[in-house]
This record gives structure tokens, sequence and C-alpha cells, in this order.
């Protein structure tokens, strides 16, 4: 039995989605169980519970071999996974933990989102479960969260100034995790996956524009501009922070480096962003 939590989310789904294909026995642990059954995957047991409640967790965990751990990013990401791997640490079965993480993910990293990744590998690696760690660099799918705006405005702005980014397609980290789910030869590993070749905003736009039949300008803007922009979205303050916190590693060159981890775990080549952009033209086209 495989459980999963994050289920719902961008990647969880795919994830879901994968292990079903390979005929897995399934069972996702999600806050929103209305949520969970409009996904449409029969195949797959939802139970109600919270990573917020260690009683919840545990009856989720009866009788699993393999946990993957997925969350969204916030400020309580490394309490509630921890929460999630001491469940998981206390059951017999004592299953594997395959972690959704982060590029960089280290306790003493330069970002909130490193340090709580980091924390939770960390805290996953003292309680002696068997581990792997998938730590993709920025989802391709983020341009999904700004298509509205720019079948509105033709434009999206973002403080990332020149920086070239080797983004990936979350189809492409699901891919990974189901086979570090099937194969235990990935046990005690931890891969940084990205894209098959970095790109700037600039060149994102002009692929945009060429598969949305418009023109689809980027706009660079300054972090407190970019801050204000999400907080008038009604993002939390600590969200946009953490945001700048990264675009300012990417206009430093962090996101230039590439990995092959794609095509060896998978045996298929990552996506190209000309790739994404064709597979989701409809929605930037104007509507």
């Amino acid at each position: 039995m495989i459980l999963v939590t994050g289920g719902t989310g961008t990647v969880g789904r795919l994830v879901l989605e994968g292990l079903a294909a390979a005929g897995l026995e399934i069972r996702a642990l999600v806050r929103n169980l209305e949520a969970a059954r409009a996904l449409d995957l029969p195949s797959v047991e939802f139970v109600a519970g919270d990573l917020a409640d260690s009683s919840s967790i545990e009856p989720a965990l009866a009788d699993v071999d393999c946990v993957v751990a997925i969350s969204s990013f916030n400020p309580e990401m490394a309490r509630l996974q921890g929460n999630l791997a001491g469940a998981a640490a206390r059951c017999p079965t004592r299953p594997r933990l395959v972690k959704l993480s982060g590029m960089g993910a280290d306790p003493n990293g330069p970002t909130l989102m490193s340090r709580l990744h980091g924390e939770t590998e960390r805290r996953i690696v003292d309680l002696g479960l068997a581990w792997t760690f998938v730590r993709p660099a920025l989802f391709m799918q983020n341009f999904l969260l700004m298509a509205e705006s720019i079948r509105r405005t033709g434009s999206f702005a973002l403080p990332a100034g020149d920086a070239a980014i080797a983004q990936v397609d979350a189809r492409d980290i699901a891919a990974v995790i189901v086979r570090a789910v099937v194969d235990i030869e990935h046990e005690g590993k931890a891969y940084d996956i990205t894209g098959p070749e970095p790109f700037t905003y600039w060149e994102a736009a002009e692929i945009l524009s060429a598969v949305a039949g418009r023109a689809i300008a980027y706009r660079p803007v300054s972090p407190s501009q970019y801050k204000a922009q999400l907080e008038s979205f009604g993002a939390a303050g600590w969200m946009a922070d953490a945001l700048n916190e990264l675009f300012a590693l990417y206009r430093a060159g962090a996101g230039l480096a590439t990995t092959d981890h794609i095509r060896r775990i998978t045996s298929q080549a990552p996506r190209s962003f000309a790739t994404f952009a064709r597979d989701h033209a409809e929605v930037f086209r104007r509507s």
C-alpha cells in the first residue's frame, strides 16, 4: 500500500495518476474528501486527515509500505511533514518516505523554502526511515497561475531580470516520484530535477506568443513592486518575501544548472518549455 499526501495539488494529482496506472494499491490522505473525489480516480482510496493532527495520520498509515510526502509551501511545512515522518517512524511497517523537496534543501539555506525542506529532510534521516528526496527546480506550471492575467493583459511581471532558469514540467517531476516509489534502487538518493535547458522569461514570452497567436510580453519588476503586486492579489507578505528570496538567487545564476535525472530515471527526455507551452496553449489565448 502506498500513502500519498497532497494528492489534490499540481504534482500530487499527477503522482496519483501515475501510481494508479502502474497498478499499485494507493491511499491518499486529504483534508477535503469532496475535492479529492472530483479527481475521478476510482482506484484510489481517499481518507480524511490533516498533517496538523497526528491522530488522523496514524490510521492512514495502516499496512503502508511507502509514503509520498507532498504538501503545499507554507511556514508550517517542516512541522507538518515532521508530524507525518514521526507517525511513519512509529508505524509497525516503518514505510519508506519519498519526499517532494526542493533544490538547495538545507536547514541553514539562504531561503525560507530551502530551510523548510532541509529541516524536513533532516528530520526524516534522523528518524532512521528509508528515504528518497526529489528536489525539483522551479515548476513550469507556475505559468498557469499567471494565465488569467496573461489572457487579460497580454503580459506577465516578475522580479527575475535577465535570469535563465532550467524550469521543469510537473509531469516529469511526478514521473520521477512514481519511479522512486516503484524501484527500491532509489532508496537513500537525493535527486535535483531540472528541465532540459535554462531559459529566460524573455524567451518564455516569445514561446508563449507563438502558441497563443498574439504578443505576450515579459515585464521585469523590482522586488518591492512584485511584493505589492502579489499582496494586491491577496497573497500573504511572507509568501511574497519567500518568492523574492528565490528570484534573488535566480538573478545571481542559481537556476542555470541542469541534470539528467529525468531521462535516466524515467527513460524519457524531460519536456522543454516549448512542449509545455504547446500543451497548454489554450489557457494563454485571449478568451
